[in-house]
């Protein structure tokens, strides 16, 4: 589907392979929070700093510890799982549209 912007955020629906992933989650006001992505991490160039974790599978983590996420997470990992993020439009180079 086509992102959705809230608050000049874009959402963004990534598919993450089965296995260990290699992403920091860190907790903010908002909820879950990307903290770093390890240069070893499948997700690398996809998943970024700042992203904020809205859901996983379709399941709202705006709630969530990062604790409890990245334990759901671990536990879905012999499966696909679809992660949604949440992004600050700043971290993406602009799209002209000619």
């Amino acid at each position: 589907g086509e992102p959705i912007s809230t608050r000049n955020r874009i959402s963004i629906d990534i598919v993450a392979p089965p296995g260990k992933l290699g992403i920091i989650i860190d907790t903010c006001s908002e909820g879950p929070i990307v903290h770093s992505v390890k240069p070893t991490s499948p997700l690398e160039g996809l998943m970024f700093k700042g992203d904020l974790v809205v859901a996983v599978d379709g399941e709202n983590t705006r709630e969530w510890s990062a604790h409890y996420l990245t334990k759901l997470v671990a536990k879905k990992s012999r499966f696909e799982r679809k992660i949604t993020v949440l992004r600050s439009d700043s971290t993406k180079p602009p799209v002209i549209l000619s």
